[in-house]
């Protein structure tokens, strides 16, 4: 199903998405603005207004790629501009900068040039599991009003959670506490002054001369895999590691091999 997207007062805007049992997708915009041709005039205003609800709501978001009818061809991997933990650990203004800046890219061949170029692309967001009527409470309605449940607001000092629920092994991204995540971030830049992978030293934003680098920056469970958690089972922030994107899978590759052998 079509719909437009509202303002967090239900006043309705430019931004059309298209709907879905597991995904919905922000329709690109055209034309000029003013004209008869003019198409999703409010693009932006709508990606700003979908990041924000889903990094402040609990729901089982999954990935975010571009869509368009041109890229189809490319594989996922060339054309996912945003995943869950991002979601999770970066505030909605970068979030936005770094997803433009990746729509700008997705299927450019001149590669000096990333950083220009369309960045209100046809936009498909993905979900573990959500209805329709979960998704059309996203696009209209303000953090924790109706459907999709509210992310918990877990205080500074709250230092344990509980994880490890039963779940398909196809799920377990989404089964990690998010706060944890959060937390352990915050607990790692107290104590260190920054973010950096405690695997390889990279400090993504000195690399990459960008605070939204912070976001390359992810949260292993170091003691107890997800996956081998009991229900129940106790989560400390001493039982995690803040890793770089590409440790984290070298690590979950090691584990998997390991796992094999043995």
């Amino acid at each position: 199903m079509e719909t437009q997207i509202c303002e967090d007062d239900e006043r309705s805007i430019d931004a059309f998405v298209e709907i879905e049992e597991n995904s919905l997708t922000l329709q690109s915009r055209g034309g000029t603005k003013g004209t008869d041709r003019a198409k999703n005039t409010d693009y932006s205003r709508g990606l700003r207004l979908l990041l924000k609800r889903l990094h402040e709501q609990d729901c089982d978001f999954l990935e975010a790629f571009v869509d368009s009818s041109r890229v189809q061809g490319l594989s996922l991997d060339d054309r996912r501009v945003l995943s869950v933990e991002e979601i999770d650990n970066t505030p909605t203004e970068q979030l936005f900068t770094l997803v433009s800046k990746r729509m700008q890219a997705v299927g450019k061949v001149d590669k000096t040039k990333l950083h220009t170029g369309n960045a209100n692309k046809r936009l498909k967001f993905s979900f573990f599991e959500a209805t329709v009527e979960d998704l059309l409470e996203l696009t209209k309605r303000r953090p924790g009003d109706h459907g999709i449940r509210r992310r918990s607001h877990l205080s500074s000092t709250e230092q344990i959670w509980t994880e490890g629920k039963p779940v398909l092994v196809s799920h377990l991204r989404r089964e990690r506490s998010r706060g944890l995540a959060r937390a352990k971030k915050e607990a790692f830049i107290r104590e260190n002054g920054k973010l950096f992978c405690e695997r390889c030293k990279l400090d993504p934003v000195a690399h990459y001369s960008d605070p939204v680098a912070e976001a390359c920056i992810e949260v292993h469970h170091s003691v107890t895999e997800v996956a081998n958690m009991l229900e129940g089972h106790m989560t400390q922030l001493e039982d995690l590691e803040c890793l770089c994107a590409n440790c984290h899978r070298l690590v979950h590759a090691i584990l998997k091999r390991d796992a094999l052998r043995s």
